[in-house]
């Protein structure tokens, strides 16, 4: 899967399957901007990552603006 070029957001990708869409995301080439509730796997999601973490709640709408 080539994604050279695109951004993806995930929400959720601290662990299970978001985690892994978020590596197979990288790994093919794409901007990857995560939103994380877990303020300690946003540091992990940050030194593997391409793109912005965010840490918030996806489910707040303050955390959301």
């Amino acid at each position: 899967m080539a994604l050279e070029g695109k951004r993806a957001l995930i929400v959720g990708a601290g662990s299970g399957i978001g985690r892994g869409v978020f590596d197979a995301f990288g790994e093919s080439g794409a901007q990857v901007g995560v939103l994380e509730i877990d303020e300690s796997k946003c540091e992990a999601l940050e030194a593997a990552g391409t793109g912005p973490v965010i840490q918030g709640d996806a489910t707040r709408r303050e955390d959301n603006d």
